[in-house]
């Protein structure tokens, strides 16, 4: 009960005001699952070095980014259950920073080598952004060997309250190619109907390489967050020894994404469009440039 007064005073007046009157607010819930996210990550920073260059993961370390990502979801769902439709994205992403312990990557420190292994590393990082409609995305990147992976939870404000609608995830994996490191999206504008879709892009998590195979994805609402409808999926080779990790462009009618391919038998690699049209559940190959 202390630790549940001492975190509503850290989130100030306010939403100590809506945890009064919010009925799925519990500051002691967001205290519970702050803990068990951190635990879940100092265990998953103490697994013994992932040595090698295979992506192959034992059930271990599987099972340690899975609870992970499963504690990311609890804490998440735990806070925005205390926020109104009047909280703002900058002030909810400091508020899950502060609270869930978050800390960046240390560029100044490895997280090992082929030769002496991997350790994930113990970042987290979340990103917050606010959408038309009432929509608000939050991601949630961590610190796994040799990379990252990162889960999105989309909410919509429904009444005073944030609903969450969507949810975008890695499933439970032993290889950590099926990671989502370097993971970004973008909502299309509302149709007429109202109706919207999500395109998603992420590479894999891979230990020693410059080249690798951005995929790519259009969703929609399904029957819970956890299950949106997936209309389309892509994935094509991908150069990002330029740090170039693929750029999404996105309109009412359908998406662009651009990257740098794998050079092949080139010099160099060369900029690849992939443009798609989106009509109702139908994701189609299009001829067409939305970028500047």
């Amino acid at each position: 009960m202390r630790l549940a007064l001492l975190l509503v005073m850290m989130m100030g007046a306010g939403m100590a005001e809506s945890a009064a009157s919010a009925a799925t607010c519990s500051p002691a819930d967001i205290a519970a699952t702050a803990t068990a996210l951190q635990d879940s990550r100092f265990a998953l920073s103490q697994l013994p070095p992932h040595a090698g260059t295979s992506t192959a993961i034992s059930p271990r370390t599987s099972s340690a980014i899975t609870q992970t990502k499963a504690r990311l979801v609890d804490f998440v769902t735990a806070y925005m259950g205390c926020q109104r439709s009047t909280a703002d994205a900058q002030g909810i992403q400091v508020d899950l920073s502060r609270l869930g312990w978050a800390k960046a990557p240390d560029p100044n420190s490895s997280s090992g080598s082929a030769t002496d292994g991997f350790r994930a590393d113990p970042s987290l990082a979340f990103d917050v952004r606010p959408f038309a409609g009432g929509l608000l995305g939050v991601t949630a990147r961590f610190g796994i060997p040799c990379g990252g992976d990162t889960l999105l939870m989309l909410f919509q404000i429904r009444g005073d309250d944030w609903d969450e609608i969507l949810r975008v995830q890695s499933g439970p994996y032993r290889d950590l190619a099926d990671a989502y490191q370097d993971f970004d999206y973008a909502i299309s504008p509302a149709d007429d109907s109202g109706g919207w879709f999500l395109v998603e892009k992420h590479l894999p998590t891979i230990c020693i390489s410059v080249s690798a195979a951005i995929t790519y994805s259009v969703l929609r609402m399904g029957p819970a967050p956890s299950r949106p409808r997936h209309l389309f999926s892509g994935h094509d080779p991908i150069y990002w020894g330029g740090e170039d990790y693929g750029r999404l462009t996105v309109d009412a009618d359908g998406f662009e994404i651009r990257f740098h391919d794998d050079g092949g038998d080139r010099a160099e690699p060369v900029e690849v469009v992939r443009a798609f049209t989106v009509s109702g559940n139908s994701v189609k190959p299009a001829q067409r440039s939305l970028a500047e």
